[in-house]
């Protein structure tokens, strides 16, 4: 009489497990027996079964349990919720991927994934990833894809992704693109010896004015103070483009607590050159040269005035 034993377990399982198992075993039993017996112990099978091949032979089937292998984690998400766009300046951020369920401690491996940009394929190891993305001085926003991917051993995993936007540069010659973010505070203010308060928190402020097509005077200043509030520094340009801190500019950018600048509607002043009719945004973030918020208390009311002067 003879026995086969026969493993039913999956393939991945026996390869995870490093277990090199015999598809089939024969055991001869004497016929001249009337009894015998059989120990064969796997820790993969919960059970056997046992199969009458006819003829005094038969299969003993291995009936494996647990599924067959690791499980994939479940429930997995990316904080923030929020969808991120950044301007075309750039600037930090800060990502961290979870999983809710089939998470195992010490044993579910996390990683990470960017595309996109000039700098290729980026890896990442951990649950979390935080890095400065860089400027986009181009004509055309830069999008990138990070991918969170969580694992049970090799082969049980599961990803998920999230994108991260960087606006297109203005070009400096650009006229009247609107690069503030949503909710972005965007008050006038007259031409003539005139002034505003305002109060832009941790957030941007873009004050347009224009310049008089028939501007009778070639002179005029710009400036920007504290106003009953602490002095702050504050990130500051002038473009055609409303929250424009591009480098291309009429006044590139600059990390001052108090400014004053004179222009002029005439060549040849050594002052920088504003168009007759063209409109114009005086561009102000409370924010520091390393890209930090400097507007700690949320009280940071600012002056801005502006000046025209005889010919």
């Amino acid at each position: 009489m003879t026995f086969k034993m026969r493993s039913i377990l999956p393939l991945r399982r026996l390869a995870l497990l490093g277990v090199i198992f015999l598809t089939t075993l024969s055991v001869g039993i004497a016929p001249s027996l009337h009894a015998a017996s059989v120990t064969y112990a796997d820790p993969n099978c919960d059970s056997f079964e046992l199969q009458n091949n006819g003829g005094g032979s038969f299969t003993l089937v291995c009936v494996p349990g647990g599924g067959g292998g690791p499980t994939v984690p479940s429930g997995c998400s990316i904080a923030p919720a929020a969808a991120i766009n950044l301007e075309n300046t750039g600037g930090p951020i800060s990502l961290t991927g979870s999983c809710t369920g089939n998470v195992v401690d010490g044993s579910t491996v996390y990683s990470w994934t960017r595309s996109g940009g000039s700098g290729g394929t980026q890896t990442y190891s951990g649950a979390s990833v935080a890095h400065n993305l860089p400027a986009n001085t181009g004509t055309s926003a830069i999008t990138y894809i990070y991918t969170f991917k969580a694992c049970n051993e090799t082969t049980a995993c599961t990803s998920v992704t999230k994108s991260a936007t960087v606006a297109a540069a203005s070009g400096g010659g650009d006229t009247g693109i609107d690069y503030c973010p949503s909710g972005g505070f965007k008050p006038e203010i007259a031409w003539g010896n005139t002034q505003l308060s305002a109060n832009a928190g941790n957030g941007v402020l873009a004050v347009r004015f224009t310049v008089p097509s028939n501007v009778s005077t070639n002179l005029m200043s710009i400036g920007v103070a504290e106003f009953e509030a602490p002095a702050t520094m504050r990130n500051i340009t002038i473009s055609k483009n409303a929250c424009d801190f591009n480098d291309g500019s009429l006044i590139v950018p600059r990390f001052v607590s108090q400014y004053s600048q004179k222009f002029s509607t005439a060549t040849g002043t050594g002052n920088p050159k504003l168009e007759s009719g063209q409109t114009y945004y005086i561009n102000i973030r409370n924010q520091r040269s390393n890209g930090t918020a400097s507007c700690a208390t949320g009280n940071c009311n600012m002056l801005i005035k502006m000046g025209v002067f005889a010919n």
